[in-house]
């Protein structure tokens, strides 16, 4: 073994010491930088499960003639009820879900309240069910309860040859709950469908509907009718909207075209079920 190194001053010694200690800090930074980079992958991933509840043949894509933009969406809004969600402008829905990349731009005035009529929020399952967070009417006595609840969203200012398409999931029981009504500040409907549907073992229903309104409006409004006439119910346990501002492609168009006489004879024919 060559012990020539002992002979060299202690300075000159201490030097291969420095280079571990150094080494050895930069290995511990890199270290805390990929335990960091991690869990920001695990929590992102959380947000974005949490973001979009839409499972497989329930997507805007999978259902919406010329739908174009992908998950997160342009709003990409989901209430849950987990508190009651009605507020004046100016913060956001309370307890909303919000995703889309608009939404930090236009949230601000987005808003819920219920009109002609009233409704109430529950914690807890009135049923006595799993489900938390519920709002709507049961009729207790006397005559029938009435309420609607409207979810007001805004857009940006793009007028013609924008399109806007909304999708709406939601997940109710009662007799008045099974349709919603989409109310735009301007435009025309030139499609309207009606996606795939659920029942679940409590009586629940989750339903699924959208829409392609020309040109993009200011705002939309989403609608769902909390009427409890005696003996029956109406609460919502969750509603979901992606919309989406767009130019279609010249193809898409016609296919909209195409599709939009039968998307409203639909409507027709469900409003007259009623």
């Amino acid at each position: 073994m060559n012990y020539a190194f002992l002979s060299e001053p202690a300075a000159a010694r201490a030097v291969p010491v420095k280079q571990l200690l150094k080494c050895m800090e930069d290995y511990a930074m890199k270290t805390k930088v990929a335990v960091m980079c991690v869990l920001f992958t695990m929590f992102g991933l959380a947000v974005v499960a949490k973001g979009s509840p839409f499972p497989e043949g329930y997507t805007p894509e999978e259902n919406v003639p010329g739908w174009v933009t992908s998950f997160p969406y342009q709003r990409n809004v989901l209430l849950d009820f987990s508190v009651d969600p009605r507020c004046a402008p100016g913060s956001g829905i309370p307890g909303a879900d919000y995703e889309g990349t608009d939404d930090p731009y236009l949230l601000d005035t987005d808003f819920v309240e219920i009109i002609n009529g009233d409704a109430q929020w529950f914690e807890n399952d009135p049923f006595g069910g799993d489900r938390t967070g519920l709002i709507g009417n049961v009729w207790e006595s006397g005559p029938p309860v009435f309420g609607i609840l409207n979810l007001h969203l805004d857009n940006w200012d793009r007028q013609e040859p924008y399109f806007k398409n909304i999708w709406v999931e939601w997940v109710s029981k009662g007799d008045y709950t099974d349709l919603i009504t989409i109310v735009p500040s301007s435009g025309t409907f030139v499609d309207y469908g009606f996606g795939p549907t659920e029942t679940y073992a409590d009586g629940f229903v989750k339903r699924t509907d959208w829409a392609t309104i020309k040109p993009n409006p200011l705002y939309e409004e989403i609608q769902i009718n909390l009427r409890a006439d005696p003996g029956s119910i109406s609460v919502i346990d969750s509603i979901h909207v992606a919309t989406e501002c767009v130019v279609p492609e010249p193809g898409t168009i016609m296919l909209i075209a195409g599709s939009g006489l039968f998307g409203l004879m639909g409507v027709l024919r469900r409003k007259l079920r009623k």
